[in-house]
């Protein structure tokens, strides 16, 4: 699955490694794309979205609207 989650507090290269370490543990780390001028985060994984979620948020971020595609 493919999703998209708007994480709104990301402002900086710091804050994309750290969101992309989280990640990494459930996706390939070439299946995750972090956009820090739009605060997108996409990611391709077989993880439930919800454990996505609390890995963003474990990192520190808070996350709104999470789409799935």
């Amino acid at each position: 699955m493919k999703y998209t989650f708007n994480v709104p507090t990301m402002s900086c290269q710091h804050c994309k490694m750290r969101i992309k370490n989280a990640l990494t543990q459930y996706s390939d780390p070439n299946k995750v794309d972090i956009d820090l001028a739009t605060k997108i985060v996409s990611v391709e994984s077989d993880t439930p979205q919800a454990t996505l979620t609390q890995a963003i948020e474990s990192a520190g971020y808070h996350v709104e609207n999470n789409l799935q595609h």
